[in-house]
């Protein structure tokens, strides 16, 4: 005999999924020939797919954005609080002079490079800091994380997650950037700094080009699915039935 669902007056369960529809920002219909740097950092591959055929995201998905939400804008209010941020400077050391939250910004590519075609990479930067005395600007981007260990266990940010920082630090004309990773269970911090690389710059750009290419002449970009399996691609990727069916 099959368990019988159990009817509640007000079911909280669809209450916070619906709350977590409402509230997530992140995401927003894509446009032609205007590319996020997330759809630049992974396999090729997979963006090209998911602009050809999106898939829409389920309750889990919605509520797992809804809840990182929630610990960027703890951490983007307490930054731009001027009362808390006296303790930071009292407590840590640390005198933060201004503080950048959500800061849009738009990278129109050099029309030589894109065929005369207008291609934009544009998206928000989690925070930008300016510290007093010091000219340029330091990125932060925040990552929410199930589990801290495997950030802790591998040494090191995901090359993705670097690789947006770094294009964010190419706007932004910033040195210094980091990866904060934020785990959801118990609020431990793992954080990896970095300099600006002008040559993973410049090898997004390229990346967008092609995406674009590809995209605009309908052709599916080739990738070696060996590397891409084995840089972690492959495992929870959406598109992975497509995709094995080309040679």
């Amino acid at each position: 005999m099959s368990e019988e669902i159990k009817k509640y007056k007000v079911d909280f369960e669809a209450v916070a999924n619906l709350i977590a529809r409402e509230e997530d920002g992140r995401f927003h219909p894509k446009s032609a020939h205007k590319y996020s740097p997330t759809e630049l950092c992974g396999c090729i591959r997979n963006s090209f797919f998911s602009r050809k055929f999106p898939v829409e995201y389920d309750d889990f998905s919605y509520r797992n954005f809804f809840l990182g939400n929630v610990f960027h804008e703890i951490f983007q209010s307490k930054m731009n609080d001027l009362e808390f941020r006296k303790k930071i400077k009292d407590k840590l050391g640390i005198d933060i002079e201004h503080v950048e939250n959500e800061k849009a910004f738009h990278y129109l590519l050099p029309s030589e490079k894109t065929n005369g075609r207008r291609v934009i990479i544009s998206g928000r930067l989690d925070t930008v800091i300016y510290l007093r005395g010091e000219e340029k600007p330091y990125v932060v981007d925040y990552k929410t994380v199930s589990d801290g260990k495997y950030q802790l266990k591998e040494g090191k940010s995901k090359i993705e997650h670097q690789r947006q920082v770094n294009f964010y630090l190419g706007v932004t004309l910033g040195d210094e950037g980091g990866v904060i990773y934020i785990d959801k269970r118990r609020f431990w911090i793992i954080q990896y700094e970095f300099s600006f690389d002008g040559k993973m710059f410049d090898e997004m750009i390229a990346f967008a080009v092609q995406l674009d290419d590809c995209l605009e002449k309908d052709v599916v970009p080739s990738v070696s699915t060996a590397e891409q399996y084995k840089a972690g691609n492959c495992q929870y990727c959406k598109h992975s039935s497509r995709c094995s069916k080309i040679q």
